[in-house]
């Protein structure tokens, strides 16, 4: 066999290797919560909720959903920043039921988090392939991950971070992964909410720095990757970024978030799997859940360890370790790493600064698998082995184990109705089902009561149960056919006036007759002249379409990138 048919040999095998430890470890990680039959309340129903409303709106015929109207009394789905673009078109186009995206969603994420965290390990930190493995499985079952991302779904792509880093690290020396990394990013952006996105360039920044000063490369390639990542990036998320600003340039988060904790909070954050409550912290308890287990801390820290003394370029992982913990403590002060950082755009967004506890996993599972890999490297007799690998199994057990503890205490709820509940016309209901948000659009009715992400205006006054959604001033409505992102109104006015509307006002709101009004109680009001009308209220979100049109252009990038490097590698290899 020729060198190059074995190294293609080599790299499939390799390949398929990782493609199933993934899909293994990722089915074993979630087994709680794939094998009973049951979704999750509150938060969880936050999320399975969206996929819910691009489905029953492409079940009646609407298309792609632009607006939301089953809660707050209307509010934007693409300008929503917790909105997952793609999985909720997906769930749309192929009618799938937002339980089983529940159930397969995160767990496709976690293999995507298992195969990116051992190609991150292996190719860019030369770990070997069982240590690159362990990191991968730790990553996904810490607690964090495999909690958040089971029961908020806009967490899920936090699992494709490693994949950022390995990308960027190849970028460094290849267009095609440079590309791959900001499409990544794009991507992390259009599924997810601000919080994986930031994070992930948090985490780019940092193990990035370090290469500034690397011997295998170079200043100039470091900034090529990195502009190359941040106009990929641009491109494909513009579908969303450009929605989202509008909106949050109208309703800003003003973010006055301080809290603060002591040092030694990281410890039970890691360690204590049983951790009740966080004495003196703003937030529940699963926020600062990222259990990995005493064994892997311990190996974690003597991974850092090895990272600054032995292998240099390994210094970007350290880093991002202490970084992270750092931005853990939250506003410590004023020149505290997360003081500063909220000063940035996107990052004056966020809250819950404990969060980045996610960072500290990552970082800390792949430390641990470098301590396991040198320990492997330092033992000259393989007998010696049994005790490293003893200690490798009993470290992924333990998160493993705390994890389906978790999992079967925060998913409590029966799945969704099976099949849909008969569908009258849409109306509004008073929500005191609200924990149960997500069989709201396959009913076909909403509700004023809210779980949103930032101060998106709310209205009051709405009209609750099955009654007619529009009225007039001067005259009367005949029909009000409410759609998911058109409302048709049939309406005879004696004198001019205005049609209210029974949803949000919007200014991105149109109609082909009148004007749009902002009522006293914040809801939408159409001021028409004297006569019949038919009105066609259409959602047409700003910035969507020149967006989308910058999403297809970056896809089209990446495309171009891939058949341009291909292309000259080929020719390279010609000419040798």
């Amino acid at each position: 066999m020729l060198p190059r048919q074995k190294r293609l040999t080599r790299a499939v095998t390799s390949a398929l290797a990782v493609t199933v430890l993934s899909v293994i470890a990722a089915l074993v990680v979630r087994w709680a919560s794939i094998t009973q039959n049951l979704t999750v309340p509150a938060d969880g129903q936050f999320g399975v909720r969206y996929w819910e409303v691009a489905r029953a709106s492409f079940l009646r015929g609407d298309g792609f959903p632009l607006w939301d109207r089953s809660v707050c009394g209307g509010l934007p789905f693409v300008g929503n920043p917790d909105t997952p673009l793609v999985s909720s078109f997906v769930a749309g186009l192929f009618r799938i039921h937002g339980d089983t995206m529940h159930r397969w969603y995160p767990t496709v994420f976690a293999g995507l988090g298992v195969a990116g965290t051992f190609l991150w390990a292996r190719r860019a930190l030369q770990v070997a392939w069982l240590p690159s493995a362990f990191a991968g499985i730790l990553f996904v079952a810490s607690g964090f991950v495999s909690l958040h991302g089971a029961v908020r779904m806009p967490f899920a792509p936090f699992m494709a971070i490693p994949w950022v880093l390995y990308f960027a690290y190849v970028g460094e020396r290849d267009l095609r992964a440079a590309c791959a990394a900001g499409a990544v990013l794009g991507l992390m952006l259009l599924e997810g909410a601000l919080f994986p996105f930031c994070y992930g360039l948090v985490a780019l920044a940092v193990v990035t720095l370090p290469r500034f000063f690397a011997k295998d490369t170079t200043a100039l390639s470091v900034l090529r990757m990195l502009g190359l990542v941040a106009l990929t990036c641009a491109l494909i998320g513009a579908m969303k970024i450009l929605p989202v600003m509008v909106q949050l340039s109208r309703a800003p988060r003003l973010l006055k978030d301080l809290d603060q904790g002591p040092w030694a909070d990281i410890i039970p954050m890691l360690g204590d799997s049983d951790r009740g409550a966080m004495p003196g912290r703003h937030y529940h308890v699963n926020e600062f859940r990222g259990y990995i287990g005493p064994f892997a801390v311990g190996m974690a820290i003597a991974g850092a360890g090895v990272c600054l003394i032995l292998k240099p370029r390994r210094l970007g992982v350290a880093l991002l370790l202490v970084t992270a913990i750092a931005l853990t403590r939250g506003a410590f002060g004023p020149s505290a790493p997360w003081s500063l950082l909220t000063k940035l755009p996107a990052f004056d967004q966020l809250q819950v600064p404990s969060r980045f506890v996610v960072l500290v996993d990552l970082a800390a599972a792949v430390c641990a698998a470098i301590a396991l890999d040198a320990g492997a490297r330092a033992v000259k007799r393989p007998l010696l082995l049994v005790p490293l690998v003893l200690a490798g199994l009993a470290a992924l057990y333990d998160p493993i184990g705390a994890g389906q503890k978790a999992l079967k205490a925060n998913t409590t709820d029966p799945w969704l109705p099976r099949p849909d509940p008969p569908a009258g016309r849409f109306h509004f209901v008073d929500g005191a089902d609200f924990g149960r948000m997500a069989t709201y659009p396959a009913r076909n009715v909403g509700s004023p009561a809210c779980h949103k992400s930032w101060p998106y205006p709310e209205g009051n006054g709405y009209a609750i149960g099955d009654v007619p959604q529009a009225t007039a001033d001067n005259g009367r409505v005949q029909t009000a056919e409410v759609h998911q992102n058109v409302t048709l109104v049939d309406a005879t006015l004696n004198a001019p006036g205005a049609i209210r509307l029974n949803h949000t006002f919007d200014p991105d709101f149109v109609v082909n007759v009148g004007q749009i009004r902002k009522s006293a109680r914040n809801t939408l009001d159409v001021v028409v002249p004297a006569g019949t009308h038919r009105l066609e209220v259409r959602y047409r979100p700003r910035g969507f379409l020149p967006g989308a049109i910058a999403s297809l252009l970056g896809g089209l990038v990446l495309v171009g990138s891939f058949v341009l490097s291909g292309r000259l590698l080929r020719r390279s290899r010609d000419r040798a």
